[in-house]
């Protein structure tokens, strides 16, 4: 029994970040491994805006509440795909086998509560028919566009980035 729950807690810590719980690196290699290719797919490519502000202000335990705040709010819309943490304050959903309507339709709701509950994220997105292209570029699309709203937060709201 103790073998079984140290392979089991073994295998939770190879694949789940520990701070938030959702997979991290490894889960989603392990994700787009099992994806069928021939499928669609949506990707909604995440940073959390002020990261740096609050831990250098406010410490990091408000850092990791935020980060864990986040997730928490993305994991509400993407939970029932894929969703990882995968750098200190990035976070990816991948909708394999996603149909383009449904996935604007969540984009639009998911982009109208971050407004409304004003949710500190830039966020980019991305949908290919087939999963099967080069997912490193549907990444890139994605990733590239949540750079452009990430310029665009920090430029509307007067804040230095690095400071």
């Amino acid at each position: 029994i103790q073998a079984r729950n140290l392979i089991r807690e073994l295998h939770d810590m190879s694949y789940r970040d520990q701070l938030t719980k959702i997979g991290n690196r490894h889960a989603m290699r392990k994700y787009v491994k099992e994806m069928n290719k021939s499928r669609s797919i949506g990707v909604v490519y995440c940073d959390i805006t002020g990261l740096k502000r609050v831990n250098d202000n406010e410490g990091h335990v408000a850092g990791d509440t935020l980060i864990k705040n986040c997730c928490d709010f993305i994991n509400g819309f993407y939970k029932d795909y894929g969703v990882f943490r995968i750098g200190g304050d990035e976070i990816v959903a991948l909708c394999s086998c996603i149909d383009v309507n449904e996935f604007e339709r969540r984009k639009e709701n998911f982009v109208k509560a971050i407004a409304e509950q004003k949710i500190p994220l830039a966020v980019g997105f991305s949908w290919k028919k087939e999963s099967s292209e080069n997912l490193g570029e549907i990444l890139h699309e994605a990733e590239m566009a949540m750079y452009a709203d990430k310029a665009a937060f920090y430029k509307a709201s007067g804040i230095e980035r690095r400071k």
